[in-house]
């Protein structure tokens, strides 16, 4: 497996990985790859939660449904 160096990490940027680490029970090695996955991986979203918060902001906003003539 591939291995690589980070070096000039700040000392905050530091803390707060470490921290993160001992909260989720894993090492630093091991959190610094979870926060890697999570930035690299393509987001997925559910398609009626989305539609779901369109609508409330269009009611919020007062403006018209969205339909498929709009998209």
């Amino acid at each position: 497996m591939p291995a690589f160096t980070i070096k000039s990490i700040p000392s905050d940027i530091y803390g707060k990985l470490k921290l993160s680490a001992k909260t989720h029970h894993r090492s630093i090695n091991n959190e610094i790859i979870v926060c890697l996955e999570r930035t690299l991986q393509v987001r997925r979203f559910e398609l009626d939660a989305f539609f779901s918060r369109i609508e409330a902001l269009q009611k919020q906003a007062s403006l018209l449904p969205l339909t498929d003539e709009i998209l």
